[in-house]
């Protein structure tokens, strides 16, 4: 029998989780896509979170799952957004750091939102178009 508080868990860390990737559908701050294929993230390309089809996703149905122990890591994505801007300030807003998704093989993810880390099983059609944002996967 599950317990009926992991279910809760489970079920908010799901929408937590989707409010994260769903960030990039409203605001008006400036939103961008880093994404770097491997562990190397000096090799980052950057696209408008706009542009980046993140809304298509369907994080509802990601099953919370561990990463396998040696699963080889495919890339991250990391969501930043615009910093607040506050009165009396000069220049540009520098860009923060939201969330990041780390891909690996298997259609497995980990999202790491602040001090929240979670791993999921995803979907092929959302492995798929994740993977598709990785610099290797669409030269």
């Amino acid at each position: 029998m599950r317990h009926p508080i992991r279910i809760l868990q489970a079920a908010l860390l799901l929408a937590l989780c989707a409010l994260c990737l769903s960030a990039c559908a409203a605001g008006e701050k400036a939103q961008e896509l880093r994404a770097w294929a491997g562990g190397d993230s000096s090799s980052a390309q950057v696209c408008r979170a706009e542009d980046a089809g993140l809304t298509d996703l369907n994080p509802a149905d990601w099953t919370p799952a561990p990463i396998p122990e040696g699963a080889a890591v495919l890339g991250t994505l990391e969501l930043r957004q615009e910093e607040t801007r506050r009165l009396l300030d000069a220049g540009e807003p520098a860009m923060q750091t939201v969330c990041t998704l780390t891909l690996y093989e298997g259609n497995r993810a980990a999202l790491q939102w602040e001090a929240l880390s979670l791993s999921f099983e995803l979907p092929a059609a959302d492995a798929q178009r994740l993977a598709a944002l990785l610099p290797e996967a669409n030269p």
